[in-house]
Parts: C-alpha cells; sequence; structure tokens
C-alpha cells in the first residue's frame, strides 16, 4: 500500500528504514491473512508477463536484503500467465524471505 513511500524511507535512512519496512511488510501480510480467513476475496485473474513480476520482488528484495545475491535469469521475450497478480506476488514474497532466512 505504501511501499513506494517506505522505499523512499530506506534509501534515505538505512538500517533504520530497512527494519521498518521488512516489520511494516510482515503486519501487512499478517494483517491480510487474517482478513482472508473471515472474508475470503474473489481471485482477481488478469493475463500478465511473469517476468515483469519476478523482477519487481527481485528488485525490491535487493533493497531491503544488500547482502544477498539476488539475480533473475530467463530466457525468451515474454512468459505470460493468467492468474490473480497480487496473490502470486505475495507466494513470490514468502518464498524469497523464507529462503533468505533459512
Amino acid at each position: 500500500i505504501y511501499l513506494d513511500f517506505f522505499l523512499s524511507l530506506l534509501l534515505f535512512f538505512g538500517g533504520i528504514a530497512s527494519f521498518f519496512l521488512k516489520e511494516a511488510l510482515r503486519l501487512e501480510r499478517l494483517l491480510e491473512n487474517l482478513s482472508s480467513y473471515t472474508h475470503p476475496k474473489p481471485l482477481k485473474l488478469s493475463l500478465f508477463d511473469l517476468r515483469d513480476l519476478l523482477t519487481e520482488v527481485i528488485e525490491t528484495f535487493k533493497l531491503l536484503y544488500p547482502s544477498a545475491d539476488l539475480v533473475l535469469n530467463y530466457k525468451g521475450e515474454e512468459f505470460n500467465v493468467y492468474s490473480d497478480r497480487d496473490k502470486l506476488k505475495q507466494v513470490l514474497i514468502n518464498l524469497l524471505e523464507n529462503a533468505l532466512q533459512a
């Protein structure tokens, strides 16, 4: 929701902003998870290029975890998928966070 604002803070304030951003994102996910159990939302299906979504997630993680060596390698021009972009983004974020914390 306020990701652009928090990313600006991260660049400006460094480590403290990074901590607050990580915690804000974690709390936002917790609240979304709780809300999804009581008020399930219908999927918002759309066709989009998965590479664009992966690049967006990787670039965000490079800011949040500067020591992590994250590289995205792919072949071909497009990789279109028909899915709920926001929910798939959350899955990718969860996978990367779990991998980086393991």
